[in-house]
């Protein structure tokens, strides 16, 4: 009887044992089916921004807790029009060359024409007071560098993003990044880029002429940015970072 008892005991606890293996490798999203759903402060009791997909599994809307949100749609996976719902609601369209780099964008019916350098890999456009905007991508289409040319003081100032070494992933890694659209079109918003870490991988540090302001980052176990300090003037800034499944 107690050998009867024992060798049942040991089969339930390799059952429940298994179950729990089972649960718990179930409920592991797989890494290229990971996206980013929200972003909420460090005691999780408020949403500070979040995305929504398309079909395509493209970023459809960008919400920004009370600053606003950006719609964006799309052709042939190529953003063709934004809708920017700030203080003042405004509507972009973008026109791209044969290989797909921004060279105008249109906003009530005024175009501004963009120069993309190949070799710099740069998109740079002057408003119409004289003023030059040059923003400077990588391979993954994350902004490293804008140069902001004011022509009323005849002064450049410039801002350098830096980004993490090695296998790490930011909350853009598997879908498509917007924010190269939206800095052209609305530079003076790209604060959220910045704060929120709107990013295909996730950023290190930003150096802003000669201040610089280092993120303390973590990260889950698939190396998803999970947790993003960083302190700026009006105090310190911290995001987590949830994703679903898609």
């Amino acid at each position: 009887m107690k050998k009867t008892l024992l060798i049942f005991s040991l089969l339930t606890l390799v059952f429940i044992g298994c179950s729990k293996d089972d649960q718990e490798s179930e409920s592991v999203t797989p890494a290229n089916e990971k996206f980013f759903n929200e972003g909420k402060n460090q005691d999780g009791t408020e949403i500070l921004f979040s995305v929504k997909y398309n079909a395509d599994k493209n970023v459809e809307r960008l919400e920004i807790g009370e600053y606003g949100m950006f719609s964006y749609t799309y052709d042939d996976n190529k953003i063709s029009e934004m809708d920017a719902f700030l203080n003042v609601n405004r509507n972009f369209s973008f026109t791209y060359d044969a290989d797909g780099h921004i060279i105008a964008f249109t906003e009530n019916g005024q175009t501004t024409t963009v120069f993309y350098n190949p070799e710099l890999q740069s998109y740079l456009y002057e408003k119409a007071n004289g003023d030059q905007e040059t923003i400077f991508v990588d391979a993954d289409g994350d902004p490293k560098k804008f140069v902001y040319y004011n022509k009323l003081n005849d002064a450049y100032y410039t801002t350098t993003v830096l980004y993490e070494m090695g296998n790490y992933k930011g909350i853009f890694t598997n879908t498509n990044n917007p924010m190269l659209a939206t800095c052209i079109a609305v530079p003076g918003h790209r604060v959220f880029f910045y704060s929120k870490g709107l990013t295909k991988k996730p950023i290190k540090a930003v150096v802003e002429n000669e201040t610089v302001t280092e993120y303390e980052n973590t990260y889950d176990n698939q190396g998803f940015l999970e947790t993003s300090f960083h302190s700026t003037f009006e105090g310190p800034i911290f995001n987590h970072y949830n994703y679903i499944k898609l």
